[in-house]
């Protein structure tokens, strides 16, 4: 990497010296993630809602992006932080899915006896291999409004019988972070605000509202990350309305509000067309690829394989391809 530009050597000497033996593509790997973050999240969160993703302008571009406004706060808004994101702890699974080179067996650890806890990497040279192939072979739990108990009662439990409640601190940390409450996000997301627990029928199943009506003694009382819980899905989507709207409102400040985004055109640090098309062919299964010692991997690596996805091998630079760093070549007295 060194004999592609000279001047990253600084950064790099930053790095443990296990982490630049291992891996020549450690000092690049942060604009890889950027660009993931940007063109994979949306598209899992929202298979299909393309036109919505559109309308807010957070689908990749296919070059560069002229959308920069400096009057859009790329702050996190808290009702994203503090609510709608932690509705991804409802798609942790319970274990963890080991899975060797052969693919002739799987083994799934409890979660809960691995807070803290990394012997699992430590069994084998191969440990971290298999974990990592049992990742990609391994389904994320429903999109719904429930949990795995190895997260609400065994959270961090260590040597303990019981642990910690993670949805009690979700809710306990909105409320802590004083976000408003569900009945005003829906409002400002285009809803109808609910003056009865019964206005929510058109984005809750009635036993639902049922279980929210015990819980709470009026419907303002409903806390954010409880009652975009138990919105339906949006068709095409894992969240409701009120986390979509959330999501997507936050995926628009981080990208237009930023100015050293990565695809942002015409400024001082923009990236030559050459090494953005590079940048741009990146993705996590490359990064799995170069930083393992997995032979095969689907190349949507976030998705299960399936006839639409399905593995391909880490040489085949056609199927995963991989970045070309010689569009950074830079020699010593430029």
């Amino acid at each position: 990497m060194l004999s592609v530009r000279w001047d990253w050597q600084g950064n790099c000497e930053l790095l443990p010296p296990d982490k630049i033996i291992n891996s020549d593509l450690y000092c690049q790997q942060m604009m890889k993630l950027k660009q993931k973050v940007e063109k994979q999240w949306p598209e899992l969160i929202n298979r299909k809602g393309e036109n919505y993703l559109r309308y807010y302008r957070v689908t990749p571009s296919t070059l560069y992006s002229r959308d920069y406004d400096e009057n859009v706060n790329p702050g996190i808004v808290n009702g994203f932080g503090s609510g709608a994101f932690r509705f991804l702890h409802t798609l942790v699974s319970d274990g963890i899915v080991s899975c060797p080179a052969s693919y002739q067996a799987a083994y799934k650890y409890r979660l809960s006896d691995h807070y803290f806890n990394p012997s699992l990497l430590e069994i084998s040279p191969s440990s971290f291999d298999d974990i990592l192939r049992g990742m990609a072979q391994q389904s994320a739990a429903e999109s719904d409004p429930y949990c795995t108990a190895e997260v609400t009662n065994l959270m961090f439990k260590s040597s303990n019988s019981w642990g910690l409640d993670l949805v009690a601190m979700d809710i306990q940390r909105g409320r802590d972070h004083g976000i408003a409450s569900y009945n005003d996000y829906r409002e400002i997301c285009g809803l109808r605000k609910a003056q009865h627990f019964q206005d929510l029928a058109g984005e809750m199943s009635q036993d639902r509202i049922n279980a929210l009506q015990q819980l709470y003694e009026c419907v303002d009382d409903v806390d954010l990350f409880v009652g975009g819980a138990m919105e339906k899905d949006v068709p095409g989507s894992i969240l409701g309305h009120t986390f979509q709207c959330l999501v997507a409102e936050q995926f628009y400040r981080t990208r237009i509000g930023d100015r050293f985004f990565y695809d942002n055109c015409e400024m001082p640090h923009s990236f030559t067309s050459d090494q953005l098309m590079e940048i741009k062919k990146t993705s996590m299964a490359r990064l799995i690829c170069d930083n393992s010692d997995l032979q095969y991997i689907q190349k949507k690596a976030f998705e299960l394989e399936s006839p639409y996805n399905p593995k391909y091998s880490c040489k085949d630079n056609n199927a995963i391809p991989y970045m070309d760093l010689t569009h950074w070549r830079k020699d010593r007295f430029d």
